[in-house]
């Protein structure tokens, strides 16, 4: 796992408790490169992402706030 994490790809969970990477092909060929087994899942399109997906950092920061509410952390009183 940190493996991948130093790859510096983007990730996105697996029901099946592996890693899932969001990739392109020349992404996927390094991993092959570097001795990771690649399996292919999806293939989706490339394009611009729809604007309507894309927060803005008030609303990310909102957003997670709002899932952090009641979790203790460092340097709170």
């Amino acid at each position: 796992m940190r493996s991948v994490a130093e790859l510096d790809m983007d990730r996105v969970p697996d029901p099946e408790g592996g890693v899932r990477l969001l990739v392109d092909m020349d992404e996927a060929a390094r991993l092959v490169e570097s001795g990771f087994e690649v399996t292919l899942v999806a293939a989706a399109p490339a394009g611009p992402l729809d604007p309507s997906l894309v927060m803005d950092d008030d609303a990310a920061r909102a957003w997670l706030e709002e899932r952090l509410r009641g979790v203790e952390r460092e340097g709170q009183d």
